[in-house]
């Protein structure tokens, strides 16, 4: 005989058999018997894994019942689940979704609409997955628990975080997954370049490691019930233990470290730390005085801890660095620390000059079909370390989920040449361009460049052992703010301008202007799209050590080829409209011919000019002296090269990219 229908399944008091699709089966409730509509707010990433949710994934939403305090799940849906605007309407179904914009984040989580139920939303394999490595009956308050604590405090954005694994236990499960045991017997070298590979790019892999890991951790501990206590009274805390014990009389700072799981550790520093550490892609550190924390409660339960703002005082922004030792904001001495853009900071990234060999910015063009300039600056950044060598990674973790278009644009940091400064360019909040000024290679300018906006300031520092490049993060991992620093501002001897007039590159309507000197050069390395089969950049070194790139140089990505000591450049256009192709000459004949028209053949002087913009580009050879090259450039032999250029009556040609 069939049971009758009992509201109380609908809880997961015990775990459900899962549907033979691998999905948690549907449960049906007559309308007779179905709860009032809950409301839920529908974020963009999964709890369980930390990564996005798009659009048709199934998913379910776990939340807590205030009228009875049970945990609930329902499930499964289709991402994005409707939204609701009129929150008094009901027509009948079991959830209404409401998206919290990012914009109403409060920095201690006080609610935009307090009626929301605290809920995560669970990618469904990724539910199925925690449940099936849960021995006991309490999934989903524990689930529940766990993903909405991995916010350091309700109402937080997602942090740009690595997840913290180590090499030996994720290869052991690749071997496992992928049925290849042989994969464990490989030299460890080996092991780092596939454990690299595995935790930079999202994949299967690592969401079910961040599933497997989050459960593991979430069943080793009792559900117990919540504490709180002033952040003022605690000493140390790490994750795993049980409310930290009060003391009263404490170092002055506390220093808060965050984790893909959330809060990991509380600890108490007798004063703020002075020099800026290697940075941490797995952990943010917030470093504030008691001070600045004294409305400031922290929640204890179950061995996890989060932050939550008491009392009637205006909530502190808390924001996170990627350093445990990080300046205080309002030393900061750019201009732009004050802006509009500074509150839509999410974390602060760093940049040790002195340890890179090379920034890629990526540049892009997604507000300039609406305007003529973008509403802010929209680029990102990675450094070149000896342990992320190629770009790849930044590009593949957050510019590929955004279906990213734009260009790439590489600044080498030689080791034999040295910074002499650097600096931000910027027209009230909506423009920035990066300046840099080197020994050797001269001045390089990176952003997109109007003429038409002349009210531009700049503000450089000098360069030191000293100097750190500190990032303002947008949610999306954008750079909205850059920083320094140093010693203290400093003015140049010269101010930086752009080396050519409008009449020779035509960047008046926002374009990305790159140039180098042809003459002096020692070596050069072409990067070609090895699927396009097209020249994408070039990056020329000179006799005396210094660098720079023309076009994208996307290092570690593109197939390179490399010349030494090149006597000529042949330009021409590929194969259909804005596709262009080089060649190299270094046999020193001057004759040759091609046996396509669309070429154009250079010796090695003049300026290699290049300017993109919305897919279109032209790469140019300017050897005319009324261009004005050679403005604004460095001391150096490409600098020089570049103000010796003089005209020798090539008929330069546009080539399209």
């Amino acid at each position: 005989m069939d049971e009758d229908f009992n509201i109380d399944d609908w809880e997961f008091a015990r775990p459900l058999p899962a549907s033979p699709g691998g999905t948690v089966p549907s449960i049906h409730i007559p309308p007779e018997l179905n709860p009032d509509p809950c409301i839920v707010s529908l974020e963009k990433w999964c709890r369980a894994c930390g990564e996005p949710m798009n659009s048709g994934e199934s998913f379910e939403s776990v939340f807590l019942d205030e009228d009875d305090g049970d945990v609930r799940v329902v499930g499964s849906q289709e991402y994005p689940a409707r939204e609701d605007e009129d929150e008094d309407e009901d027509d009948g179904s079991d959830m209404r979704a409401i998206r919290r914009p990012f914009f109403n984040w409060d920095p201690f989580g006080r609610s935009v609409k307090p009626n929301h139920l605290e809920s995560a939303a669970i990618h469904t394999e990724c539910f199925n997955l925690f449940r099936r490595n849960c021995p006991d009956d309490k999934v989903a308050p524990r689930l529940l628990l766990a993903g909405r604590w991995r916010s350091p405090w309700e109402g937080a954005p997602k942090f740009i975080l690595t997840v913290n694994s180590d090499v030996t236990s994720l290869i052991r499960l690749a071997a496992i997954a992928c049925n290849l045991p042989q994969l464990e017997l490989l030299p460890m070298e080996l092991k780092r370049l596939v454990f690299e590979e595995l935790i930079t790019r999202p994949c299967a892999l690592t969401r079910y490691y961040s599933v497997v890991s989050l459960a593991a951790d979430s069943t080793r501990r009792p559900l117990d019930e919540q504490f709180s206590m002033p952040i003022a009274k605690v000493a140390h805390w790490e994750r795993g233990q049980g409310p930290a014990s009060e003391e009263e009389v404490l170092p002055p700072v506390i220093r808060i470290i965050i984790d893909s799981q959330g809060i990991s550790r509380i600890e108490r520093l007798a004063k703020r730390p002075e020099a800026l550490s290697q940075p941490s892609d797995t952990e943010l550190y917030i470093v504030e005085s008691q001070e600045t924390l004294k409305h400031v409660q922290v929640q204890f339960q179950s061995g996890l801890a989060r932050l939550r703002h008491f009392g009637d005082a205006k909530a502190t922004y808390l924001l996170p660095w990627d350093t445990p030792s990080p300046p205080v904001v309002e030393h900061l001495l750019s201009p732009t620390a004050g802006r509009p853009s500074h509150a839509r900071v999410m974390q602060f990234a760093t940049i040790d000059g002195s340890k890179i060999s090379g920034i890629t910015f990526f540049l892009t063009w997604a507000n300039h079909y609406a305007s003529p300039r973008p509403a802010g600056p929209q680029f990102f950044m990675h450094a070149h370390t000896s342990k992320e060598p190629s770009a790849r990674s930044t590009f593949d973790k957050l510019l590929y989920p955004q279906d990213w278009a734009g260009v790439w644009n590489y600044v080498p940091f030689p080791h034999n040449d040295r910074l002499i400064c650097f600096g931000i360019e910027h027209e009230s909040d909506t423009n920035l361009t990066v300046l840099f000024r080197f020994e050797k290679a001269g001045d390089v300018m990176v952003g997109i460049q109007y003429d038409r906006y002349p009210n531009r300031t700049q503000t450089v520092w000098a360069a030191s052992s000293k100097l750190q490049l500190i990032c303002g993060l947008s949610e999306s991992g954008s750079v909205i703010t850059l920083d320094a620093e140093a010693d203290g501002s400093t003015t140049p001897d010269r101010p930086f301008r752009l080396p050519f007039r409008q009449t020779v590159v035509p960047y008046s309507h926002g374009g990305c202007l790159s140039w180098a000197p042809l003459e002096h050069v020692a070596r050069l390395r072409l990067f070609t799209d090895e699927d396009a089969g097209v020249c994408r950049g070039l990056l020329l070194e000179y006799e005396d050590g210094g660098q720079r790139a023309v076009g994208e140089c996307r290092v570690g990505l593109d197939v390179e080829r490399a010349y030494v000591r090149p006597v000529g450049l042949c330009i021409g256009r590929k194969s259909g409209f804005s596709r262009w192709s080089i060649r190299v000459r270094v046999d020193g004949q001057a004759e040759h011919t091609h046996s396509e028209r669309n070429w154009q053949c250079y010796s090695m002087r003049g300026t290699l000019a290049s300017w993109q913009k919305r897919g279109y580009s032209t790469l140019k050879v300017v050897v005319d002296d009324d261009a004005g090259v050679g403005v604004g450039v460095g001391g150096g032999t490409a600098a020089a090269a570049a103000a010796a250029a003089a005209d020798d009556g090539v008929d330069d040609d546009d080539v399209p990219f």
